[in-house]
């Protein structure tokens, strides 16, 4: 088949017409055979029938060298060598290890599977079926969001820690508070709890009524009148020590009792000592020896005090056996009136705690105080509410109901230790009277 003219910038390139006519003159030489013929076919299938059936087996075309025959001669047990083998063990992890990994191929099969075989790495993968940009949120919630509307529809947040942490804040969802395991709870008020804020009397009121405020004026004078006696218990003891403490001040220990104990120093220390009257105090009298008769008498008295001292126990056991009953039926009877009184006072101690609080009790190193009793005369009241002074302290109120309630310890300054009123606590511990002995020299007013 002739080569087709080439083209080039001085001769024009043949036409497609000439060259289908040179090829249709060209068919009767040369042709393709498609078919093939069988007496061919025939023998090239005889000459690789060996060929085959050693391939089939696995085995060379070739015959093999002796040598190789030589060196496939080998032994299954294995040679001992030298170099150091892994314990069966890190085989073990080894192959492990190579089991948890997974394979290229099957990562590509994942990323096709999840779409993420296009472009880009990790959370910036392209997905391969994606078609063009994707859109905005902006113009997938397109239309949801009306300006004008009168009422906006606000939608629950989707995340869970900012639904939680309004949930907290929130007082229909947020929890109820625990109390604290470190508060403890006073033991009289397992039963009863009294009230945060207390009922206050009727006749402290601006406006009271005659027997209310009266009422309220007796309360309080019994109230003071019980502080006054506790305060005067033993003040005629501690008068007494106070002066002997003023009187003994600047003495030595030895000075204050010796006119009680005197001096140590006896007069008769310089008078001479009579020698015969002081071996006659010596001599003591020999006691003189009982007779026989006389120690039996002594052994037959005691004996008879004893038979009649185990007479009279007999004859209590006996009376007491004939009055168990009766001793029962009183023992009976003052248990159910102990349980009844029990139950009373029990009963009585409950109200208390409702209505006082702690009051009295002792709540940690010292007893809950009084509440404060507030009361106003007849002339202080006000005429109208134009003229009233509201009085009180919200913080000390505060203080004194949680006291009352065991809620806040008890602090109290106590008069008699070292510091006076001001208490024996804190900076105020050497806060105390001193007397001192003021010299006219150093007078420098003057």
């Amino acid at each position: 088949m002739p080569k087709a003219a080439r083209a080039n910038s001085k001769k024009a390139a043949p036409s497609t017409v000439r060259q289908r006519a040179a090829a249709e003159a060209d068919k009767p030489i040369f042709e393709i055979d498609t078919v093939g013929e069988a007496s061919v076919r025939r023998s090239l299938l005889a000459d690789q029938a060996p060929a085959s059936a050693r391939l089939r087996k696995g085995q060379s075309i070739h015959k093999p060298l002796r040598s190789d025959l030589i060196l496939a001669q080998r032994s299954s047990v294995p040679a001992l060598s030298s170099r150091a083998v892994p314990s069966a063990e890190a085989l073990v992890k080894k192959q492990k290890a190579k089991l948890g990994k997974v394979d290229r191929a099957t990562k590509e099969k994942l990323k096709r599977i999840a779409r993420k075989d296009g472009e880009g790495q990790g959370l910036w993968g392209i997905k391969s079926g994606d078609q063009g940009e994707a859109l905005s949120d902006a113009v997938k919630k397109a239309g949801e969001y009306d300006a004008w509307a009168k009422e906006q529809k606000v939608k629950e947040d989707e995340d869970a820690a900012m639904k939680a942490a309004v949930a907290i804040h929130d007082p229909k969802t947020r929890p109820a508070p625990k109390a604290p395991s470190t508060l403890h709870t006073h033991a009289l008020l397992s039963d009863a709890q009294p009230r945060t804020i207390a009922i206050p009397h009727p006749g402290t009121s601006y406006n009271p009524a005659h027997e209310h405020h009266q009422a309220l004026l007796s309360s309080a004078l019994t109230h003071y009148t019980a502080v006054e006696s506790r305060e005067d218990r033993g003040q005629e003891l501690k008068d007494t020590l106070d002066e002997a403490r003023r009187a003994a001040r600047g003495q030595e220990a030895w000075e204050a009792y010796e006119e009680e104990v005197g001096s140590g120093e006896s007069d008769d220390d310089g008078e001479l000592a009579d020698p015969e009257a002081t071996d006659a105090k010596l001599k003591r009298k020999t006691p003189k020896r009982k007779t026989k008769q006389q120690r039996n008498a002594k052994l037959r008295v005691a004996e008879e005090a004893r038979q009649l001292a185990l007479r009279r126990e007999m004859k209590k056991r006996i009376a007491a056996v004939h009055n168990v009953k009766a001793v029962d039926k009183d023992i009976t009877q003052a248990q159910q009136l102990s349980l009844e009184e029990k139950a009373m006072a029990l009963k009585v101690r409950k109200a208390r705690l409702i209505e006082q609080g702690l009051t009295r009790f002792r709540s940690g190193p010292s007893r809950v105080p009084d509440a404060p009793v507030t009361f106003q005369l007849g002339e202080e009241l006000a005429d109208n509410l134009r003229t009233l002074q509201p009085e009180g302290n919200l913080w000390r109120e505060w203080i004194g109901s949680g006291m009352r309630r065991g809620k806040v310890p008890v602090e109290r300054a106590n008069e008699s230790k070292k510091g006076g009123k001001r208490g024996g606590r804190g900076h105020d511990k050497n806060h105390k009277m001193r007397e001192v002995e003021k010299y006219s020299y150093k007078n420098w007013s003057g």
